[in-house]
């Protein structure tokens, strides 16, 4: 409170050789159509771990998000460079992630309903094989970060975490292939009524903060 923020900012370029207005990017992950922050809310986390055929987020994933995530991915992509550029290498990473996977389960559950066979192939076939593609990148990026600011220990969460959202993508493609030749009549998951995830009305990305990721992957009690 006692230096204005034009001060901030040279003082901010002057020590870390970078813009104070780029650094601070790298808040917009969560708030991915930079629109005003006013509470805190971590949508880049749960949008990462949310299960593709579970609809849990579906009411909270606004039509353009996956437009907004790869304009973000846009945005910091020039400003991979220098001494923190590895941070926006991560925030680039998993942006491109998001691009595909924030509607991915939407997208899935829309054309099923629609009984929209082409949109499943192009899923199966292409959408989920780039997300994976993708998820690999981030993985790599964030096992950089991570072993450049701490420990080795406490990773194997993340290969935990991050590996699981592998796996299940993979799956996934799986249980429409079988469905798409006729190998299942229906997917369980997506023959249930999406409802509402909202505590309040008129929730969407900017509205919670959730930190359980076991609570996130699945709807019924994972300990």
């Amino acid at each position: 409170g006692t230096i204005d923020k034009e001060d901030a900012a040279d003082y901010f370029k002057r020590l870390t050789g970078l813009m104070y207005g780029e650094f601070l990017t790298a808040d917009y992950l969560n708030y991915p159509y930079f629109q005003k922050i006013d509470r805190v809310a971590n949508c880049s986390f749960y949008y990462l771990y949310a299960d593709p055929l579970l609809a849990t987020f579906h009411s909270m994933i606004t039509e353009n998000i996956s437009e907004a995530f790869g304009k973000y991915a846009e945005k910091v992509k020039p400003l991979r460079k220098g001494e923190f550029g590895y941070l926006f290498e991560t925030y680039y990473a998993l942006a491109r992630v998001l691009e595909n996977k924030a509607r991915l389960g939407v997208e899935i559950k829309n054309a099923y309903r629609a009984h929209d066979v082409s949109k499943l192939k192009d899923i199966a076939k292409n959408t989920i094989p780039e997300t994976v593609s993708r998820l690999e990148e981030f993985f790599k990026a964030f096992e950089r970060q991570w072993h450049k600011e701490n420990s080795s220990i406490g990773f194997e969460i993340h290969c935990a975490r991050i590996g699981t959202v592998k796996f299940r993508l993979e799956y996934v493609q799986k249980v429409l292939e079988r469905y798409l030749c006729g190998k299942t009549e229906k997917i369980d998951e997506l023959e249930e009524e999406t409802l509402d995830f909202c505590f309040e009305a008129g929730a969407k990305e900017d509205t919670y903060t959730l930190m359980c990721w076991n609570n996130i992957i699945t709807h019924g009690i994972n300990w």
